[in-house]
This record gives structure tokens, C-alpha cells and sequence, in this order.
């Protein structure tokens, strides 16, 4: 049975995070902009700063069939995940779950950082490894987070949602 986090974007089966699109009734929404939505949106406590950690940033992982228009975007209107072209699959749930991967443009490698991390989107801002109605203590769920290994494939054509 699939446990979810607060405001369903960060999905968990045992250990296993990815974010789902958060729209619980099935209705279509436009875009989401950044500028717009992060006046009103708080941010979820999470361990990313204090652990040094990017593992929901690098890649963006998301269910296979994600909602193309629930791919943030910028004050201009543009997509700020640039899809990957490969799958990830959760050894643990090699059956049931297959999640797409994305490239952050405000991803900074180098560092590890988001380089709007004050300004990002609310999918972003929502979404924490830490579930504050189960027993487990924080550092037992960011350690079951980070060491979730995935199988990586290359599919032979592009996935068009």
C-alpha cells in the first residue's frame, strides 16, 4: 500500500521516493510559474541544506506518465526540466514503478546546489525525504532515501507522454 506525504508530492512505498504531479482529483491545471506560485507557497522541512544532499534534484525523478504540463517553468514559460532519455527503475519495486528523469536548469552541478534556491518551484519547495508520521527518525529516512539503487534504461525511442 502506498503511503503519501504531505500534499502527495512526494510519494513513498517503503523507503522510495519520487514526486508525483500532487493533483489528486484528476484535473488538468495549467503550468505551474514560478513567480507566481512561491508567494504563496512554504517551503517543507527537508535535510538537502544540512546534509549536503541533491538526490530529488539530481536527476529529477517523477512517475512515467507525469503530466507534461506539470513541468515547472520559468517567468518566460519554459520548461525548467529538461527531460533525460532514460528510465529509472527502483530495484526494490522493479515491478510496479518506473520513474522519468529530468535535468534542473537551475541544477548547479559543480556545487551540488540549486542556484535559485530561494526562488524554486513549488514542487521543489513542497517536497521532503522526511515523513513526520512514521517512526523512523530523520536520518533513518534520508539514509533509506539515498541508498536506493535504481536500474537505468535507455529506451529505444523517446517516451511522448
Amino acid at each position: 500500500m502506498r503511503r503519501l506525504c504531505e500534499e502527495a508530492l512526494y510519494p513513498r512505498e517503503n523507503g522510495c521516493l519520487y514526486m508525483n504531479d500532487g493533483n489528486l482529483n484528476n484535473k488538468r491545471q495549467k503550468p505551474t510559474n514560478i513567480v507566481d506560485v512561491n508567494k504563496r507557497v512554504e517551503s517543507k522541512f527537508g535535510p538537502c541544506i544540512e546534509k549536503k544532499c541533491s538526490y530529488c534534484c539530481d536527476p529529477v525523478k517523477v512517475f512515467r506518465f507525469f503530466p507534461d504540463d506539470k513541468i515547472p517553468t520559468n517567468e518566460r514559460g519554459e520548461n525548467i526540466w529538461k527531460e533525460r532519455e532514460e528510465i529509472f527503475v527502483p530495484k526494490r519495486y522493479i515491478d510496479k514503478v518506473k520513474l522519468r528523469t529530468y535535468d534542473c536548469i537551475y541544477f548547479d552541478k559543480s556545487t551540488g546546489k540549486c542556484i535559485h534556491y530561494e526562488k524554486r518551484p513549488a514542487i521543489c519547495r513542497k517536497a521532503s525525504c522526511i515523513d513526520g508520521n512514521i517512526l523512523e527518525t530523520i536520518d533513518e529516512q534520508y539514509q533509506k532515501i539515498i541508498d536506493s539503487e535504481f536500474l537505468v534504461i535507455m529506451p529505444i525511442r523517446s517516451y511522448h507522454g
